[in-house]
């Protein structure tokens, strides 16, 4: 629907499908604008400009009118606008969906207009990208700078895999020690992980001051905290009563990054939740911080109690919005932030990932490839119906039938050989005078 306001009470509208306008009251017509659309902004008072393309994030009713909040991605600010002022476009990812380039000349303005804004957004925030040793990709600088111009710095990351959390987090860590934020950082990650992340900090962000304790430095009494502000650690090492009786000697942190987050889990059964140790260690970190940025390309999981339990750890103070998650999930958009591979591009404008293409190979097959096939196709019909017969004592043949189908779908080869051994195994057992009856 395209609406334009008449005299503040009639709408001229022109539906879908039609090129002839009609008049309805307002009161008639309702926001259609859904959850992350992408809009633009189309101002009806002649004296303010377009604030340009943004994201839907919310929608509210207010004396009985339609708001919708919008992200404003480029400005890095948002607003509740009415929603006959917005226009739903063809942006990024419905491009990407159906294949669709536009204009011969608009792929050529999309990459200069992303890698502009990019850069100018990057440069406001924290001086010349030159002085790292990374090129980094349009998505990466928009996330940055999205969670810079939120004036909140407790959000999950949840880039899809592959898109460069590492860098988003080295580059966050660089503009806040930019600005003079950050005094003191606790990066917590697999213990496999913790020397991959002291190198990328030195060599692509030149911060060689992170420390990785328990290999690079050792805690004896409270007052050692003080030589150390840049700590990589385990989250294991940590979680141990040990450890994290010296890690509450530690004081407060500016910021708590915690790696690969979704292994923090806290499930709820009933009255009952269970939380598992690695919970409880970023559980008592968030008290002694009022930053924490977790990172994961899967957050949910498919368990709603533990997605909601990562939000918790982000933000406490709206426990009670996050329980009810399920009825305001537009509450997300304020403190997750995920990056789509459909969606990113490199500097040039062109999509990195080109996704799947599958399509049928026709095969012949010949006629004892067939004949086989209905053979063993019989036998593990009748192993199924021998299995059942004995009831619970036939589950073993039943489990046995289960292995040959998956042995069949990997090769000729596979259930050739185990069929084989099997014959084998019947034989001797024949000769060795026992009652087969297979």
């Amino acid at each position: 629907v395209e609406a334009a306001i008449d005299n503040g009470i009639q709408l001229s509208v022109k539906w879908q499908g039609s090129t002839e306008l009609s008049t309805v009251q307002a009161s008639q017509v309702r926001c259609g604008f859904k959850l992350q659309m992408e809009v633009q902004d189309i101002p009806n008072s002649r004296t303010r400009t377009s604030l340009g393309e943004c994201v839907v994030v919310k929608t509210r009713t207010l004396g009985n009118r339609d708001q919708v909040l919008v992200d404003f991605l480029q400005l890095g600010r948002q607003h509740w606008l009415p929603y006959e002022n917005l226009r739903q476009i063809k942006g990024v990812r419905h491009r990407f969906i159906l294949g669709d380039n536009g204009p011969i000349d608009s792929a050529e303005r999309f990459r200069l207009k992303s890698l502009a804004f990019a850069l100018e957004m990057w440069n406001e925030n924290t001086g010349s990208l030159s002085n790292f040793e990374i090129d980094p990709l349009p998505h990466q600088i928009h996330l940055v700078h999205h969670i810079l111009a939120s004036g909140n710095l407790n959000w999950l990351i949840a880039d899809d895999v592959g898109l460069g959390k590492t860098i988003e987090t080295g580059m966050l860590l660089a503009a806040l020690k930019q600005r003079k934020a950050l005094r003191r950082v606790l990066l917590v990650t697999p213990a496999g992980l913790t020397k991959q992340w002291q190198d990328e900090l030195n060599n692509k962000f030149k911060m060689g001051e992170y420390m990785i304790y328990g290999e690079d430095f050792h805690i004896n009494e409270a007052r050692h905290w003080k030589m150390f502000d840049y700590v990589i650690a385990s989250i294991d090492r940590l979680k141990d009563e040990k450890h994290l009786a010296r890690l509450q000697q530690a004081g407060t942190w500016d910021m708590v990054i915690f790696d690969e987050a979704h292994r923090l889990s806290r499930r709820q059964y009933g009255l009952k939740i269970d939380a598992s140790q690695r919970f409880r260690l970023a559980a008592h970190l968030r008290k002694f911080t009022d930053s924490m940025i977790l990172l994961t390309a899967t957050p949910h999981q498919g368990m709603q109690d533990k997605f909601q339990a990562l939000l918790e750890l982000l933000r406490p103070e709206r426990k009670n919005e996050i329980m009810t998650l399920a009825l305001n999930p537009e509450i997300i958009g304020d403190m997750v932030y995920r990056n789509n591979k459909a969606d990113v591009t490199d500097a040039e404008g062109n999509f990195i990932f080109k996704g799947k293409t599958t399509k049928a190979v026709p095969v012949n097959v010949s006629e004892e490839a067939i004949e086989f096939d209905k053979r063993l196709q019989d036998y593990l019909r009748q192993g199924y119906a021998a299995g059942a017969a004995l009831g619970f004592k036939g589950n073993a043949i039943g489990f046995v039938m289960t292995i040959y189908r998956k042995l069949a779908a990997s090769s000729v080869a596979a259930i050739r050989n185990a069929l084989l051994n099997r014959l084998a195994r019947l034989e001797g057992e024949a000769n060795n005078g026992y009652n087969i009856q297979e």
